[in-house]
């Protein structure tokens, strides 16, 4: 009998990870396929990007960040870098206007700059969001007021002349 075989070895059946049957990997994927099939796979992704993101919790919000960065300073050295940060980081309030936006880059960089107008625009919006707690419907208060009036009897002129102080 032959020492050397010219068929490559059979991997070892192993345990799926997800659903614990037992399945024979891939040739190709051999020791790094842990799960048996395409449902268990699509499990066992989301599980793996579910303990990524619980170790890496400020990931995205970072990358957010960063990538307005770039843009910004790529928006920066253009000629409309005011067009281009718009579309950026979306509508300005109407006092964004009178800020020195050059000053500010120089001092604080394109990332202190992000989260300058990043946390202005969160202020503005906490701003708006309390003043609709309090906006009050005055049309309905309006109206019931002239009800009110409407249902009241006018005193002629000479009615009240003839009143006693």
């Amino acid at each position: 009998m032959c020492k050397h075989s010219t068929s490559p070895p059979r991997p070892k059946s192993r345990p799926c990870t997800i659903c614990r049957r037992w399945f024979t990997p891939s040739p190709k994927l051999k020791a790094r396929q842990r799960a048996c099939g395409p449902e268990c796979s699509a499990q066992l992704r989301k599980r793996q990007q579910a303990d990524w993101h619980q170790r890496n919790p400020g990931y995205a919000a970072q990358r957010r960040a960063d990538v307005a960065a770039a843009k910004l300073n790529e928006a920066w050295s253009a000629p409309e870098r005011e067009a281009k940060a718009g579309r950026i980081l979306g509508p300005a309030p109407p006092f964004y206007d009178r800020v020195p936006w050059d000053i500010a880059k120089t001092s604080m960089g394109a990332e202190g700059l992000v989260l300058m107008a990043y946390f202005g625009r969160l202020a503005t919006q906490h701003a708006k969001t309390a003043m609709d707690a309090y906006h009050r419907d005055y049309k309905a208060e309006i109206e019931a007021l002239r009800r009110d009036i409407a249902k009241t009897p006018i005193a002629s002129s000479s009615e009240l002349r003839e009143a006693p102080d």
